[in-house]
C-alpha cells in the first residue's frame, strides 16, 4: 500500500507511479487540501490534467471535500484528517473548515486546469512578446484549416516555377504508394511541428538543416559504391569463373543458376538497375537472404577441392555484396524520402500557420510553442512568474504519461524558477502518471518523459519515488490479466519495469454484483 504521509506531505517532492484504479486523483485532491491545511494561498498552487473533463472533475471533487469538512461532524471531520495524516488540533479544525469558504472568495483563485489552458493563460498575459495574434480564437477545428492548407499545397504544385515541390511530393507520392499516404505523412509531419521547430529553430533553412543533420547521424550513401562494382571487370571474371563451376553440378537448379548468369553477363553493361535485379534473384531468396550453395558428393566427384573452394567462396561474397548493394539502395531510398518530407512537409506548415492567420485562429500546438518560446531564456520565466500575478510554489501534474517534450520544457523552467524566487517556503512538485496508460501518442506524448522527470527531480529536488499497484475498482480477471501480460519477458525487456497489481475485496465484490 501507499504511504500517505510520503505521497501527500506539502513538504515532500513525490513522483508516483500510478496504475489505473489506485486512487491517483485522490491522491492528487488530498495533497492539495494538505497544502491549503499547512497555509498555502490558493493561487500558488498549480495542477495540471489532459482534458477539460479531467480538469472540471478534479475541481469538483475538490470543492466536494471542502464543503464535506465544512458542514460534518467533528467525530467525523477528525476521522477525515486522521486519514490523510493530519496532525489534529483545534486550529486545524478550524481551518479544514473555513477552507471551503475561502476557497469560494479567494481573489486569486487555485488553477486546476489543463496544460492548454494554462499556456492560454500565459500568452494573454504576453500579447506583445509573443508572436501570435493579439486577438486570437483557439479552435478545436484544426483538421478544417489542415485540409485547407493541404488544397493550396496541391495548387501551388501545379505553377510551373514549382520544380523542387513538385519534385519533393513526386517522391514522396512514390514513397507512401500515392495520394493519400503522402497527405498521412505530410499531416503526420504538421502534428510534429513543434519539435521541428524546436529542432530547427536557428536555421533559415529548415529542411536543408535538418537533412544535414540526419546524414550526419545515419551518414550518406556511397554513390560510387553500385556502378564501380556492377562494371568492374573482376565481377565479370568472377561471374564466368562462378557460372563455369555450376554447369558441372548436376542439379538443375544450379544448372539454372548458370543460364541466368549467361543473361546477366549479356545486359551487364547496359542496364545496371536490371544487372542487380537478376543478381538477387541468383543469389537472394525472396525473403533478401542468402541462397545455400551445397556441394554435394556427387557434383564433388565431378569438380576437384580447389573448384569446391571457390564456388563456395564467390557464391558467399557475391551475397554479401548483394545485400550491401541493396542496404545501400534502401538507405538512399530513406534519404530521398526524408529530404522530401523535409521540404514539403515545411512548406505545408508555412501555408497551414497562413491558413490560420488569416482567419485569426491559433490551435493547441501554437499554444505550446509560443508559451516554450517565451520560457526557454531564464528571465523570460521568472517575468512570467510576475506577470501571472502570484508565483507559482506548489505544482501539480496529473496523467503525466501523457506528457509531450514540449510541455514538459516550457513546464520545467517555471519550476526551476519558482525554486529561485523562493527564500522562504519551501515549494513542492508532484507528478502522477501511468506509463501503461499512455494515450495520446498522436500529440507527441512520450511515457518515457515520465520516467525522465522522476530521475530530474530525484536529482534536482530530491523528490520521492513512489509506486500505488493496488487497485481498488478493477475485478480480478483485469488484473490478472494485466499481470500476466506485462510481466512476460519480451514486455519487461522492450518497455519498462512492472511491479504486481493487486485487488481489493471491494473489487471482488463489485465484479460478482455485475
Amino acid at each position: 500500500m501507499v504511504d500517505l504521509n510520503l505521497s501527500t506531505h506539502p513538504q515532500y517532492n513525490t513522483n508516483v507511479f500510478a496504475s489505473a484504479g489506485s486512487g491517483k486523483t485522490w491522491l492528487l485532491i488530498t495533497r492539495i487540501c494538505r497544502l491549503l491545511l499547512a497555509g498555502t494561498e490558493p493561487q500558488h498552487i498549480l495542477a495540471i490534467t489532459f482534458t477539460r473533463k479531467s480538469a472540471a472533475e478534479m475541481r469538483a471533487r475538490l470543492f466536494d471535500r471542502l464543503a464535506s469538512w465544512s458542514v460534518m461532524e467533528e467525530s467525523e471531520l477528525i476521522h477525515d484528517l486522521e486519514m490523510i495524516n493530519e496532525e489534529l488540533s483545534d486550529e486545524k479544525i478550524i481551518i479544514a473548515r473555513n477552507l471551503y469558504e475561502k476557497l469560494l472568495f479567494s481573489a486569486q483563485a487555485i488553477r486546476i486546469s489543463t496544460f492548454h489552458a494554462f499556456c492560454e493563460e500565459i500568452i494573454r498575459a504576453f500579447p506583445l512578446e509573443s508572436d501570435l495574434p493579439t486577438t486570437f480564437e483557439l479552435t478545436e477545428y484544426e483538421h478544417v484549416y489542415i485540409n485547407q492548407a493541404w488544397q493550396r499545397l496541391l495548387n501551388e504544385n501545379e505553377k510551373p516555377n514549382k520544380h523542387k515541390l513538385n519534385s519533393a511530393l513526386q517522391t514522396l507520392f512514390e514513397f507512401c504508394f500515392g495520394l493519400n499516404g503522402t497527405k498521412s505523412a505530410l499531416i503526420s509531419f504538421l502534428y510534429s511541428r513543434s519539435e521541428w521547430l524546436a529542432f530547427t529553430k536557428d536555421s533559415e533553412n529548415k529542411a536543408t538543416y535538418a537533412y544535414d543533420q540526419l546524414i550526419n547521424t545515419i551518414g550518406d550513401v556511397d554513390s560510387d559504391l553500385a556502378n564501380n562494382w556492377l562494371k568492374s571487370e573482376s565481377v565479370t571474371n568472377s561471374l564466368v569463373k562462378y557460372k563455369k563451376i555450376l554447369e558441372t553440378s548436376p542439379t538443375k537448379t544450379y544448372q539454372a543458376w548458370a543460364e541466368k548468369i549467361s543473361a546477366c553477363l549479356i545486359i551487364k553493361n547496359h542496364d545496371n538497375k536490371e544487372f542487380l535485379s537478376e543478381l538477387k534473384s541468383i543469389f537472394l531468396t525472396t525473403e533478401n537472404k542468402p541462397r545455400k550453395l551445397t556441394i554435394s558428393k556427387t557434383w564433388l566427384k565431378l569438380i576437384n577441392a580447389e573448384q569446391a573452394e571457390l564456388v563456395t567462396q564467390l557464391h558467399s561474397e557475391f551475397c554479401d555484396m548483394i545485400l550491401t548493394l541493396q542496404d545501400q539502395q534502401v538507405h538512399s531510398e530513406l534519404l530521398s524520402a526524408n529530404k522530401a518530407w523535409y521540404f514539403a512537409g515545411n512548406t505545408l506548415l508555412k501555408i497551414y500557420q497562413q491558413v490560420k492567420f488569416e482567419h485569426g485562429v491559433i490551435d493547441f500546438s501554437d499554444l505550446e510553442w509560443e508559451t516554450y518560446r517565451l520560457l526557454q531564456h531564464e528571465d523570460h520565466a521568472l517575468w512570467v512568474q510576475y506577470k501571472l500575478g502570484q508565483r507559482i510554489q506548489h505544482f501539480l501534474v496529473d496523467e503525466f504519461q501523457d506528457t509531450n517534450p514540449i510541455q514538459w520544457h516550457l513546464l520545467k523552467p517555471l519550476i526551476e524558477s519558482s525554486q529561485d524566487l523562493n527564500q522562504t517556503e519551501r515549494n513542492s512538485l508532484f507528478l502522477v502518471g501511468d506509463i501503461k496508460q499512455s494515450i495520446y501518442r498522436f500529440r507527441g506524448a512520450n511515457p518515457e518523459i515520465q520516467t525522465l522527470a522522476a530521475k530530474w527531480s530525484q536529482e534536482a529536488m530530491n523528490s520521492q519515488q513512489i509506486s500505488t499497484d493496488h487497485s481498488w475498482r478493477s475485478s480480478p480477471a483485469v488484473i490478472d490479466c494485466v499481470n500476466r501480460i506485462f510481466t512476460h519477458p519480451n514486455i519487461q525487456n522492450n518497455f519498462f519495469t512492472f511491479n504486481t497489481h493487486s485487488y481489493s475485496i471491494q473489487s471482488i465484490l463489485s465484479s460478482w454484483m455485475v
